[in-house]
């Protein structure tokens, strides 16, 4: 079976026969992702809610979001789940928040 961020790319390319098969027994879950500072600028938007499938760690969504917005990949980031720093091992839950940004100095 297909996970659903493979059936997505399916979807995209108009295979719709292929992506069923990822799609039929997925229960989806909605994560809120947050962008401060520079993260907000160069995405466009300082929050978005996205689609994500059960079972994934924070880097996994991390990583998704990074492919979607290719300029990030070129910053050194950090992340957040739940307002705790993470090292992106964590599975990630129905109603979760991921934040992004950039190293924060402070005095």
């Amino acid at each position: 079976m297909l996970d659903v961020w493979q059936s997505e790319a399916l979807l995209r390319r108009g295979d719709i026969a292929g992506a069923a098969k990822g799609f039929h027994r997925t229960r989806f879950m909605q994560l809120r992702v947050l962008f401060f500072g520079e993260t907000s600028a160069l995405v466009g938007c300082r929050e978005l809610f996205i689609e994500s499938p059960p079972s994934v760690s924070a880097s996994m969504v991390f990583s998704r979001i990074v492919d979607q917005y290719p300029t990030l990949s070129k910053r050194k980031l950090h992340l957040a789940l739940n307002q705790r720093y993470t090292t992106g091992d964590e599975i990630v839950s129905d109603g979760d928040e991921i934040a992004i940004f950039t190293a924060v100095s402070g005095g």
